[in-house]
């Protein structure tokens, strides 16, 4: 659950709720510009990182203190710098200068960035971050775009904000130097804590036509867990705010062409508290704390409040019909459809932990939080071992298997990171009650299961090698080939002709990867130990099950033992014994997520413990939901 106040908590239990909004800010961003530049910054402070500008979707919260002016607060936001040879990894802030200006913000020698890009790319804005923590700007920069040698723009700018946008649609640009020339206050260093290639767009409640997100986790992971959100916006521009049809094609000013595919999406969802303090309340606080809000707040209500409804990103362009513009997003996940191929073979065994780690940093995930891995894994991934490979699927697919053979769930938390964690086990103190339900709970049951059958699959190479692919390749200079095979291990390869050498294998248990090089043609023969697996089956019974129940069966290649699989279905057999779900159609509770623990007033029961397992909310002016629940409590009604 979300992390709200008390007062919303209050709020979310009337029958009759204050005005709901809902904010959703899209990156309008060209998200393969930061993936191929590389910065180039001449003396650096020690502190410094220039290229972490680049690498997250959001600016420090905390920097290190210093011994510039005012830089050194006792309001939790300063840290204090590790020790010159301390091991300690540095905290990522962005770029600092290593000289400070002087007393009318001037630089002796003006730092500069430049920005290397690999190919051309065409933005419609630069956004800068100078200094998010202390809110400060630069006074002066000069800003060329360029294309090799050629000057595109060659400006002076005064940003006079923190953050900066640049609106200029750039075409074809590679590159982009920037010098600081002077900054807001006198004695300090020039910091650029992020840059954007493109902006955020914000739309509100104002230009919002229709809102759904939905979120559904299965705590078994017989399934994908499912996170997105689809919104329709009033087709007009709210860059300039003049032109009609921003998103549509056809529209040569509009914006169509730069909202891509992956670019990032923030949804919020807002409830006004219409009772913050009741009367009776007084008397219970202190005139300290009733002075930090205005009364007429305090005691009528009015204040919003937001929470956070997660981080997606952009499926596809949106589609332009008529007055609206509808756009498409899902949760990270949705980035993890590349095949992993990188599975091997591992006679002493790998935990569970190291395959998911080696899928996740493959898979290049955006970071969420300058410096830290966008990801939470639990800990005792690291206690369970398998000898066998990751099959030849999709990231996705690869971390779901690791999630289910380590009793976790995988899915995406609101701040945007891959989660593979347990079904929390802490109540979210939340009741649903009848009065807060637009209509009856929709209940079914399903048969006690006979039993839970999960397999056991023991890897063993064979002695001997055999033969995975055998082709004929000419060369001239270089080949990359990527090969695709039976599951194998100890491979090897060999070619028939002199004048071609193996300038580097890289073998995985279904794929290897080969560069040829030299002038020639030649036959590549590529053999290994085939990998056979031995199968045998655990069970897990069922007391008293039902003679027409079905027989769950469980088929998990990263199982390799009697133990491994006895645990896993036993952990599958608990959750399947719980037999009955409730729907729910509520007001809308953009606080819940699933696997949260919570109660629910059902209509024989008054407190039923539930799981959540699906939450959706849906905005078109006013808030709605639905929340599908699975009982905890078999035992009673």
């Amino acid at each position: 659950m979300q992390k709200v106040s008390t007062a919303y908590r209050k709020e979310m239990q009337k029958r009759l709720l204050g005005k709901a909004d809902c904010r959703i800010s899209l990156g309008v961003i060209d998200t393969d510009a930061a993936a191929t530049t590389a910065v180039q910054a001449p003396n650096e402070s020690v502190y410094s990182k220039a290229a972490a500008m680049l690498e997250s979707l959001c600016v420090p919260s905390k920097t290190y203190a210093s011994f510039e002016p005012g830089r050194l607060k006792l309001d939790g936001t300063a840290l204090v710098p590790p020790l010159q040879n301390s091991t300690a990894p540095l905290r990522t802030e962005g770029y600092l200068s290593a000289a400070c200006s002087g007393a009318d913000g001037t630089f002796v020698t003006p730092p500069r960035i430049t920005f290397l890009c690999s190919k051309l790319h065409t933005v419609p804005a630069l956004q800068f971050t100078f200094d998010a923590v202390a809110n400060e700007s630069m006074a002066q920069l000069q800003l060329r775009v360029l294309r090799d040698d050629v000057i595109l723009y060659d400006e002076m700018i005064a940003p006079q904000a923190a953050s900066y946008c640049w609106r200029h649609t750039v075409s074809r640009f590679n590159r982009i130097e920037l010098t600081f020339l002077k900054t807001e206050k006198p004695y300090r260093r020039a910091r650029l804590q992020q840059l954007i290639f493109g902006e955020g767009l914000l739309f509100t409640s104002k230009n919002l036509h229709s809102v759904t997100q939905k979120q559904e986790i299965d705590p078994i992971m017989r399934r994908l867990s499912n996170g997105s959100v689809q919104f329709s916006v009033i087709n007009r521009n709210t860059l300039t705010g003049a032109v009609d049809a921003l998103y549509n094609p056809d529209n040569p000013r509009g914006i169509w062409n730069f909202v891509e595919r992956h670019s990032p999406v923030q949804v919020q969802f807002g409830q006004m508290l219409t009772g913050v303090l009741a009367w009776r309340d007084v008397a219970e606080q202190n005139w300290q704390s009733l002075a930090l809000a205005a009364w007429g707040a305090l005691t009528k209500g009015g204040d919003t409040e937001w929470v956070n409804a997660g981080r997606y990103y952009l499926t596809a362009q949106p589609s332009v019909d008529g007055l609206f513009a509808a756009f498409a997003a899902e949760d990270a996940l949705s980035l993890l459809t590349q095949k992993y191929s990188k599975g091997v073979y591992a006679p002493q065994g790998k935990t569970l932990y190291e395959l998911a780690v080696a899928v996740l940093t493959e898979a290049a995930l955006p970071r969420i939080v300058p410096g830290s891995v966008p990801w939470k894994l639990h800990d005792g991934l690291k206690s369970i071992k398998t000898n066998a490979p990751l099959p030849l699927l999709t990231q996705r697919e690869c971390l779901q298997l690791i999630a289910h053979a380590g009793c976790c769930a995988l899915y995406c938390d609101r701040e945007g990171n891959v989660c593979l964690l347990p079904p929390s086990a802490q109540d979210a103190n939340v009741m649903l009650a009848l009065a807060q339900q637009r209509a009856e709970p929709c209940a079914e049951k399903t048969c006690t299961p006979a039993a839970v059958v999960c397999s056991v699959m023991a890897v063993a190479p064979e002695e001997t090698q055999t033969e995975l692919h055998k082709a004929t390749y000419a060369v001239n200079g270089s080949l990359q080939l990527h090969l695709v095979h039976s599951s194998a291990t100890e491979i090897t390869a060999a070619l028939s002709d002199g004048n071609l050498k193996i300038g580097a294998i890289a073998p995985y248990a279904f794929a290897t990867d080969i560069t040829l090089t030299g002038t020639g043609t030649a036959e590549l023969t590529v053999q290994g130990k085939k990998l056979t697996t031995a199968q045998s089956e655990v069970v897990a019974q069922v007391t008293d099950a039902d003679e027409n129940g079905a027989t769950e069966r469980i088929k998990n290649e990263l199982i390799a033992t009697a133990a491994h699989a006895q645990k896993v279905a036993n952990w599958v057999r608990d959750y399947l014994l719980l037999r009955t779900t409730y729907t729910l159609e509520t007001a809308g509770n953009p606080e819940l997520e699933p696997l949260d623990l919570l109660t629910a007033e059902t209509l024989f029961a008054k407190k039923s413990p539930m799981r959540l397992l699906a939450n959706e909310v849906r905005f078109d002016g006013t808030l709605a939901g639905k929340l599908v629940l699975k009982r905890r409590d078999e035992n009673g009604i």
